[in-house]
């Protein structure tokens, strides 16, 4: 074991796979991960002594990824070598700019032995002189195996004196194998008549199985086409006839030379286009997770529904710790939902005024997203329900045209997890969020007019019939009593008439009042007609409903509002029935009905009896 520690951070398993037997095998500790995310965390749990990344990755790419090892949080990884992994030489170029460590293209065969020179290099260890000179330096190493002296110094004549070369030669076929399997042979001749022709079939295919990247000229005494047909199909690269002079000698190794490079260029041509297909099914991803949070939002009114599905669907898009939707009130935001707080109630009481805090301020004034990094500013939910201390924070406003109808709050304690394209994700879905919550008032309001007396605001007649039937509904199932009671104000055109419409409404305000302040939560109070009102009481025998009756005339009774002038008091009429009295409700409605103006003829007559006498 080198004793060293290496994180490798890769979407691509055969290449998590290659690079870690690589390592293991010269004897690093390796740890895998498959995210920028992840490997923030490997990182800083792990403590490696190198980091190689793609750079493209899920949640947090190896550009941000070093990034933040390079910030003071971090500042005992400071000094880690890091390593990336790309095939576009315009990242390249930037990370240069950066001065970052190192970018290396993708690992196939021979850059699979540079990177792991590379690696041992930047952890201090000592690199194999074969090693590095094969693959770090210009020195090519060129294996020869064959029995044939004459061959051997024939190509020693023609390569000798060219520095750019290191020939070995090897004599038995299991050494070379093995030196194939230890080293990867970056170059190799091999002499058919050293062995048979299954025997040499084997020997390619095994060179290759390990080492996909070797070139390798066979060398024979006679030109057989079907020969070199056969073994250009199991693995060799050219095939060279004795007796050939050095320029024949020198264009088949660059003619083998380019195409294993041509090769290698297809192999970063395809990393390319790979990393485009991967964040093109990023994209695609994030635009199936958009849709469908905008069709799940199309089909709901529910504020507290909406709510759910937003915070839900920004998880699914977009990491974080804790996350709120605050709706604008004024110039107050209230949290109206929240994920992620270690005490959601006192969460749901939390409001700001756009002024008192000066990231939500800026959000509000300039109607844009931001996100805010500095840890020393101060965030929103900064020494509040005991939340970590936030590193990431992205604050986008729900905007409808202009007007402003909340912000969504993103936190994380990671820094430097957002970037540009986090703002354009949260942005859209605080669009769509906007949308719906306006469509949520605007739906809320219409359900209001449609229900409720514009005059007294008590529910109307329509509200009182589906009560009614969802009552008698009950009342099958159940046999649970219920009352109604019938209220008519006496007078009211007498008060219009004599003092104009206001003083009459006014009035008809007052009883809603008196009404709807000594009913339960769960009595349906509403305007029946012009003068008319109407208590529907569930779980109410006639006896409560006397004792309500009761209760509201002696309030009425007393009332100083109901004392128009000197001469003129106003009263109401009530009557009472109960569903154990009819068999349904709507024939207690009718009784009570019948009752009330009964009440109303009595003390009609009982007034024309006092004014006689």
């Amino acid at each position: 074991m080198t004793g060293k520690k290496a994180l490798l951070l890769s979407t691509d398993t055969d290449r998590l796979s290659l690079l870690s037997g690589l390592l293991r095998d010269d004897g690093f500790e390796v740890i895998t991960g498959k995210s920028g995310e992840t490997g923030l965390l490997l990182a800083d749990t792990e403590r490696p002594d190198i980091i190689v990344a793609d750079l493209v990755l899920p949640t947090m790419d190896a550009y941000q990824l070093y990034r933040t090892l390079r910030s003071p949080e971090y500042s005992y990884l400071v000094d880690t070598p890091f390593i990336f992994l790309s095939a576009d030489p315009e990242a390249l170029s930037t990370l240069r700019d950066e001065q970052t460590d190192v970018l290396w293209p993708p690992a196939d065969g021979l850059s699979q032995r540079a990177l792991l020179c590379k690696m041992r290099k930047m952890v201090g260890l000592q690199v194999d002189e074969d090693i590095s000179e094969t693959y770090c330096g210009t020195v090519l190493k060129v294996f020869i195996y064959s029995h044939n002296t004459d061959l051997v110094n024939h190509l020693r004549t023609c390569l000798g004196e060219d520095d750019r070369y290191d020939m070995a030669v090897v004599l038995d076929r299991d050494e070379l194998i093995a030196r194939n399997e230890a080293t990867l042979i970056p170059f190799l001749f091999i002499d058919i008549a050293v062995t048979d022709e299954p025997s040499i079939e084997y020997l390619l295919k095994k060179m290759r199985i390990k080492n996909s990247s070797l070139r390798i000229i066979v060398i024979s005494t006679k030109e057989s086409i079907s020969n070199a047909l056969c073994l250009f199909k199991h693995g060799a690269n050219d095939y060279l006839v004795l007796p050939f002079t050095e320029k024949e000698l020198r264009d088949s190794m660059r003619i083998v030379t380019e195409v294993v490079d041509h090769s290698a260029a297809v192999s970063v041509i395809s990393e390319r286009i790979s990393e485009l297909n991967l964040q093109l099914q990023y994209k695609n991803l994030e635009l199936t997770l958009l849709q469908k949070i905008a069709a799940e939002l199309s089909h709901r009114d529910n504020p507290d529904e909406l709510a759910e599905i937003i915070l839900t669907g920004l998880r699914e898009l977009v990491d974080y710790d804790v996350s709120t939707i605050m709706l604008l009130e004024g110039s107050t935001l209230y949290v109206v939902a929240e994920r992620g707080f270690p005490d959601s109630q006192t969460a749901l009481e939390l409001q700001f005024d756009t002024d008192s805090n000066p990231r939500i301020k800026r959000v509000v004034e300039e109607k844009k997203a931001f996100i805010f990094r500095d840890p020393n500013e101060v965030d929103p939910f900064d020494g509040i329900l005991q939340v970590k201390k936030v590193h990431s924070c992205l604050i986008a406003p729900m905007y409808l045209g202009d007007r402003m109808l909340g912000i969504l709050t993103l936190d994380k304690q990671i820094p430097g997890l957002y970037d540009d394209e986090t703002i354009r994700l949260v942005s859209i879905l605080a669009h769509h969020a906007a949308i719906s919550f306006e469509r949520a008032e605007r739906h809320e309001t219409l359900e209001k007019l449609a229900s409720t007396d514009g005059l007294t605001g008590l529910y109307n007649r329509r509200s009182l019939d589906i009560a009614i039937a969802r009552e008698e509904a009950r009342l099958k199932r159940n046999r649970v009593p219920s009352s109604v009671v019938m209220v008519d104000a006496d007078g009211v055109k007498l008060v219009n008439d004599r003092y104009g419409h206001e003083a009459g409404d006014a009035f008809l305000k007052r009883i809603a009042d008196i009404l709807k302040g000594n009913c339960r939560v769960t009595d349906v109070v509403c305007r029946y007609g012009g003068d008319e009102f109407v208590i529907l009481m569930p779980e109410t025998t006639g006896g409560g409903a006397k004792r309500f009756i009761n209760l509201v005339t002696r309030k009425m009774d007393t009332d100083p509002g109901f004392q128009i002038d000197e001469e003129l008091r106003l009263t109401v009429s009530i009557g009472a029935a109960c569903s154990t009295e009819t068999g349904s409700i709507d024939e207690a409605l009718k009784l009570a009905d019948e009752r009330m103006y009964e009440s109303k003829r009595l003390r009609k007559a009982s007034r024309n009896d006092q004014d006689q006498s």
